[in-house]
């Protein structure tokens, strides 16, 4: 446990949800082994922990002197409007990256940017029109500028050193000059990390796409790359104004394999240890009742890393904050902790809950957990909830009215409910 309290956001090497044997280490072996060049895609909405695994497989691959990791995050470029320029920007960024301190690389990577920047954005998106690309000699100039990246991503991959003697006309000779043994240089990869690319507008994700695939479809290359199926889908149909299912053939043209985040496999009890313990949270019924705080998070906000951090960090900040004698008692702390999960999961639910708390008695939690919608309507006419959510919140609802009931307490139920108010957002 570092300095301070609070969880972050950050992605984290820490395997709390215990999925590194499996899968950490079956998606970096594939890496490693894999014909390139590959895009793979972790699929996964957000808070699901999908730019952890992208940072313990780098971790992994790290080791391995074959490979090359090359970290890129286009949301940086997200708060500028770049318009038609963003697919070069990003385009720049990753090449840049590709370069080293010697001066070759650094002449390599100059020349590839500047001959980008001539090119411009449209042929880098798919946007310029065949004629125009022929008139102006864009074919030829993309031919070497290709050539030219490939051979950097080579010399990034250890694979060749720059010489007099490389055939640039011919770059298929270059392996058979410098490397006879192609097998060996096969192994040999840059692999990209690209993430939070669902946080660009849907358009401009398919940009970087189409800059991957037309610019950087290079040997030696692997790009794992974190996005939402559906956002890439709806942004080519938006951006080519056409339909969805042009949208699915151009992200299955990109990608070559896909990998969903493995919440069903996701084990909460020690990912919600390690919340105690880094929040250092004063609480032996987590150890005592562990399995009740289980349920109470898994059937509210369930494998979602993200919001689990945010109500241990709501709870911990509330715990401070609160009258101390009410925090004694293990049944009110339970209580708030099954507050902060309705909240963070069943905000309708919360939100009718603390608009009429003054009026609810314990009796009237059993109609929430029976999710009798028509008689709590009877009983507060202005009911807005939603029976959708209500059929969803069952399980919690049961377990959240039994703890309610068992208090046998309405005002610190009530003091409870409206101190949590001070960490909610309505939305």
């Amino acid at each position: 446990m570092g300095f301070g309290i609070g969880l972050t956001d950050s992605a984290t090497l820490n395997d709390s949800l215990e999925i590194k044997d499996n899968y950490i280490n079956g998606l970096s072996s594939f890496i490693k082994d894999c014909k390139t060049p590959m895009v793979i895609s972790i699929q996964g909405a957000p808070g699901l922990g999908s730019t952890s695994i992208m940072k313990m497989i780098a971790d992994e691959l790290s080791i391995d002197v074959n490979c090359k990791c090359v970290e890129f995050n286009p949301w940086l470029f997200s708060h500028f409007d770049l318009g038609k320029d963003l697919p070069i920007v990003m385009l720049q960024s990753i090449i840049d990256s590709l370069g080293d301190d010697s001066g070759e690389s650094t002449s390599t990577v100059q020349k590839i940017l500047k001959g980008a920047s001539s090119i411009g954005a449209g042929l880098l998106s798919s946007t310029a029109g065949f004629d125009n690309m022929f008139e102006k000699g864009l074919f030829t100039q993309l031919r070497d500028l290709k050539q030219e990246t490939q051979l950097l991503i080579n010399k990034k991959a250890g694979i060749i050193g720059y010489s007099e003697k490389l055939d640039k006309k011919h770059p298929e000779h270059n392996y058979e000059l410098l490397y006879p043994d192609k097998d060996a240089v096969g192994k040999n990869r840059v692999v990209f990390f690209i993430d939070d690319l669902d946080k660009l507008s849907a358009p401009a994700a398919v940009e970087l796409l189409e800059v991957i695939k037309n610019y950087l479809d290079c040997s030696n290359c692997v790009f794992v790359v974190a996005v939402d199926y559906d956002h890439i889908c709806h942004g080519y149909a938006t951006k080519y104004k056409t339909d969805i299912e042009a949208g699915k053939s151009f992200f299955d043209k990109v990608v070559q394999l896909t990998f969903s985040v493995p919440t069903n496999t996701y084990d909460l009890r020690p990912f919600i240890d390690w919340c105690i313990k880094e929040l250092n949270i004063d609480c032996p019924d987590f150890e005592k009742n562990s399995e009740r705080f289980f349920e109470l998070a898994d059937y509210s906000v369930r494998a979602n890393p993200r919001a689990l951090k945010q109500i241990f960090n709501k709870y911990a900040m509330l715990t401070r904050l609160m009258d101390r004698g009410t925090l004694e008692n293990s049944k009110n702390r339970e209580l708030l902790f099954a507050l902060l999960c309705m909240q963070q999961a069943y905000e309708g639910i919360y939100k009718f809950g603390v608009e009429n708390i003054e009026k609810f008695s314990s009796e009237d939690f059993s109609l929430l957990e029976r999710a009798k919608v028509t008689e709590l309507k009877k009983r507060f006419p202005d009911c807005a909830i939603d029976a959708d959510e209500l059929e969803k919140a069952m399980l919690f609802l049961s377990m959240f009215a039994k703890l309610v009931i068992d208090a046998d307490d309405m005002r610190t139920f009530n003091y409870l409910a409206e101190e949590s108010v001070h960490v909610w957002i309505k939305k």
